[in-house]
């Protein structure tokens, strides 16, 4: 049996080495977000269809699943992780 050490990253998973975001609105112009709002209204559109869309369009919110408004970037060492959030879990603070 293998034994693992997961004790050696714990420091990287601390809530103060997580880095600040910077957080953009989407580049989503009106008239594609008016169009997302008809078909999601829609009874007439599958929801696979409406899933598609939305991909396409916004994404989801990574806390609540909600459509996504804003995009929350992290600078780390070695990469850049970003995210999509909506409004109201912007409003509630990232964690």
């Amino acid at each position: 049996m293998h034994k693992f050490n997961y004790d050696i990253n714990e420091k990287k998973l601390t809530p103060e080495a997580k880095p600040k975001p910077t957080i953009q609105p989407m580049d989503i112009t009106s008239e594609s977000l008016q169009r997302l709002d008809k078909i999601m209204s829609s009874s007439k559109t599958s929801p696979d269809k409406k899933d598609k869309l939305i991909k396409a369009i916004t994404g989801y919110c990574c806390t609540c699943g909600s459509i996504a408004t804003k995009i929350a970037t992290y600078k780390m060492n070695d990469a850049t992780l970003i995210e999509k959030y909506c409004d109201a879990c912007l409003a509630r603070g990232i964690s």
